[in-house]
């Protein structure tokens, strides 16, 4: 989940159980985003989107996203613009909402994909994995309103950024840059930005 700056609350339910035993027993719904206004009372539902067609492909890949308020103080305005940008990392994609036109698409790059095989230690157990972006954080606002968009894959230790300019525009080329390779065993699969000490944190 994750809070907005005009205090939403946003959730990204996938709609289906992971666990294949549990499925008979819950319905299986399209996957959504939905938001809670944390201003009001109760915290009622004030959104939901269902996602379809490339967007709502596998779900269960869906990873971290991030939430984009163009402007903060236009929050009570109609017309305020909210994107969302959705990592899938079995898809290899990053979706992108646009609330204010509801309407999703799903953009790939060579850039979202692993660059090999993971491995990692559970209960004594080794697992292995091959991951695509997973980790997504978005960095400070300019005079526009666009802001860089921090990216991350599982199985690799590469860090990327993007303008989001060219995310809120469906069809864009993409133009992301390389910012740095974090070294042997360092993967991670999420990331934050602190805006107040401009640090970037990654968490396995």
């Amino acid at each position: 989940p994750v809070i907005d700056d005009c205090r939403r609350l946003w959730v990204l339910d996938v709609g289906i159980v992971e666990n294949e035993a549990e499925r008979k027993t819950y319905p299986i719904r399209k996957p959504s985003l939905i938001a809670f206004d944390l201003t009001k009372p109760n915290y009622p539902e004030i959104h939901r989107y269902e996602l379809t067609g490339e967007a709502g492909k596998n779900p269960l890949g869906y990873g971290g996203f991030a939430v984009d308020v163009v402007n903060p103080k236009r929050c009570s305005d109609k017309n305020e613009k909210t994107y969302i940008y959705i990592a899938n990392f079995d898809e290899n994609s990053l979706i992108v909402y646009d609330k204010k036109k509801g309407e999703a698409w799903s953009l790939k790059d060579d850039s979202f994909k692993p660059e090999g095989v993971t491995t990692f230690t559970l209960n004594g157990k080794e697992h292995k994995f091959k991951a695509g972006i997973f980790g997504i954080a978005l960095g400070d606002r300019n005079k526009e309103g666009n802001r860089p968009a921090y990216y991350l894959a599982g199985s690799s230790t590469k860090l990327y950024r993007l303008d989001t300019k060219l995310l809120k525009k469906k069809g864009s080329k993409l133009e992301p840059k390389l910012i740095g390779d974090r070294g042997f065993k360092t993967e991670a699969i999420a990331l934050a930005y602190d805006p107040e000490t401009k640090v970037l944190f990654f968490a396995e």
